[in-house]
């Protein structure tokens, strides 16, 4: 039986192009014997284009059109598409979709409440406050100063003393509403990847991947998506104790949050411990990206990997 699989992507958030080059990449590898798709771009106006490149309409006629295929595959990035928004929309009109529900997404997308869920979870997560204070910083130099809901490492800067506090936090706060100070946590940054098998619902841990970004401090925006600038180990060249630790760590942050079909949790390790720092509910599906580097260590292609999420929210529709 084809099914119809309508990919969303774009969004009216930073994202948008880091989701419009998601979004081709599903269209390009959902296999063609088992879905028929239709590519649906969120502008950053607000208005949909359906298929790509069509004269824009507003977001009743979208929901119009989802409601004729099977299911919506999001390849939506950061506020809007992965924070529950979206969600809800096609949660009220009865559209099956790839990917967590409302509240596993609202809750993941909001870094401040994710700390605290890990914190309960007996996870370690780097000190943080979401104010500069009197003076100094709050959490120490070097200190992360990074938007509380974003996604794609964006807006994602360095304080080493008062002044490049001061700097950063107004910058950042220029362009968000909700701002966070982290402690700068040194050591090796991996990132344990989670996808549920389809037909059961169970939990896997993917390879995991480690990050070297040689020639950046942190893994910022031009680190992730500009090629050459970091180097991606799959598997991870960890010791198995320690690798061990941080799968068991993944799957804790996919359950705690709620998460459904694909998760993927960032972690610094500090003494063979992994701090948690945040969990993608749609992770990136580009050429460069985690998630499909970390499937084909385990020995799937693209076309599994995306075949598995549909499969996943297909399934999801049927157990509610």
């Amino acid at each position: 039986m084809i099914r119809r699989v309508a990919v969303v992507m774009g969004g009216t958030e930073s994202e948008h192009e880091i989701s419009v080059r998601s979004g081709r990449e599903v269209l390009e590898h959902l296999p063609p014997d088992r879905y028929e798709t239709l590519a649906v771009t969120w502008r950053t106006d607000g208005r949909f284009e359906i298929p790509s490149g069509s004269e824009p309409v507003e977001a009743a006629a979208a929901l119009a059109a989802l409601r004729e295929v099977d299911v919506a595959f999001l390849a939506l990035h950061g506020p809007g598409g992965e924070d529950g928004r979206i969600q809800g929309f096609l949660e009220t009109a009865g559209i099956a979709y790839t990917g967590s529900g409302v509240l596993g997404s609202a809750l993941a997308m909001d870094k401040l409440l994710t700390k605290d869920v890990a914190r309960r979870c007996g996870l370690e997560t780097p000190p943080h406050a979401t104010d500069i204070g009197a003076d100094g910083s709050p959490v120490g130099f070097p200190c992360i100063v990074k938007p509380a809901a974003a996604g794609s490492s964006d807006d994602l800067l360095v304080a080493d003393d008062r002044e490049d506090l001061v700097e950063a936090f107004g910058a950042v706060s220029g362009r968000w509403s909700s701002v966070m100070i982290e402690s700068l946590i040194e050591g090796p940054e991996v990132t344990g990847a989670v996808v549920e098998n389809p037909e059961t619902g169970e939990p896997e841990v993917l390879p995991l991947v480690e990050i070297r970004h040689e020639g950046h401090r942190v893994f910022d925006y031009e680190a992730k998506y500009r090629p050459g600038e970091a180097e991606e180990i799959c598997p991870a060249p960890l010791d198995e104790v320690v690798a061990d630790r941080v799968r068991r760590a993944s799957l804790t942050m996919h359950e705690a949050l709620g998460c459904r079909g694909v998760s993927r949790s960032d972690f610094i390790l500090r003494d063979g411990v992994p701090v948690f720092l945040e969990t993608n509910t749609i992770p990136g599906l580009t050429r460069e990206s985690l998630l499909p580097r970390a499937a084909r260590a385990a020995g799937r292609t693209m076309a599994d990997l995306l075949d598995g999420l549909v499969r996943c929210a297909l399934r999801a529709r049927e157990v509610s």
